[in-house]
Formats: C-alpha cells, structure tokens, sequence
C-alpha cells in the first residue's frame, strides 16, 4: 500500500501563499483604492486590494476592480479570485452564479500547475466575475456572496466583503457624482 506524503509538497505551498499574501498586502494597503490610470486602456481602473479569505489548503484571494469607460463614463465592477491548492487535477473553473442562480459574466484569466511528482501538483487559477455594480450596492451587512463552479469538483462559495465594496463603490463614483 503506497502512502503519499503531503508534507514536503505543502511546505513550498505555504511559502508561496505567504508571499502572494505579504506582495499583494504590500500593493494596496487596508481600506485604500488605489487608482491606475493608464491612457492606453480605455478605462480607469480602480482597485480596493487583495484581501485573502479563505485559508490554506484552499487558498482564495479576491480583488474588487472598477472600470470606467474613458468615453461613456459607464463603470463595470469585477471581482477577481485567487485560487490556489494542491491537488492531482485542475478544477477548471468555468462559471459564478449569483443567490438567485443568474449567471455572472465569467473569464478564466490564467492557470498555473507545479509539480514536485507526477500525483502532488500545486494549482492556481485566476478568474474574473463581472457583478452589477447595482447587485454590490445592494449587498448584505456579510457580503456579496456567489458560487464558483469548477468542472471538476472543487467549487467555491465567496462573499466579496461589504466593506471593500463600500470603499471601492465610493472612490468610484464620489468623483463621478461631480461630473454628472
């Protein structure tokens, strides 16, 4: 009976997470919108920070993103989630749906596969979820919550935390109401 060993596979896990965590920390600090404003990109891009909200083994990391069109003015609000674990197999994740099983605009942005042997694989998948920046205001005091679904198994249930939201939306659209 061949048993695996975890233990050396988890170290360089933990590690990376403890980076990832300690780099994005260092991007955006708690409770500041950081703006990027690139005039090459249609849009300006606001940023509430990476905020991880789940734990080892089972990483999750979420940005909140406003976009707001250079032209229009219309803003599009993105969640964007970190997903890290160790594993055989890539989840694939492929859809998010909302409480009332609506179905949120979904992009697989990247995957990464790492391995120490042919069974111990460390995963990382990066998604975006567009959320109506109407769904967000109107989010419960505990968060926007939706399900991610993967193609195989491993899906996750994410509340995007109120807080982020109230301070992104704001940043957001304190200036707009000006221009309006």
């Amino acid at each position: 009976m061949r048993r695996r060993t975890w233990t050396l596979g988890i170290l360089p896990l933990a590690a990376f997470f403890a980076y990832e965590v300690y780099a994005g920390a260092a991007a955006a600090h708690a409770g500041e919108v950081v703006l990027r404003d690139d005039t090459f990109l249609p849009y300006r891009q606001y940023t509430a920070g990476k905020v991880r909200i789940s734990s080892f083994p089972n990483l999750i990391e979420t940005e909140l993103l406003a976009r707001v069109d250079r032209k229009t003015g219309a803003i599009s609000t993105l969640a964007s989630f970190k997903f890290a674990y160790a594993g055989d197999h890539l989840r694939s994740y492929d859809s998010a749906r909302n409480t009332r099983a609506e179905t949120l605009r979904f992009n697989a942005v990247s995957h990464r596969r790492s391995c120490e042997k042919k069974d111990l694989c460390v995963f990382n998948e990066v998604v975006t979820v567009e959320i109506p920046a109407a769904e967000l205001r109107q989010a419960p005091s505990g968060g926007y919550p939706l399900k991610v679904f993967a193609r195989a198994g491993g899906d996750a249930t994410i509340a995007v935390p109120r807080g982020t939201i109230d301070q992104l939306l704001a940043a957001v659209e304190g200036p707009l109401a000006g221009t309006r």
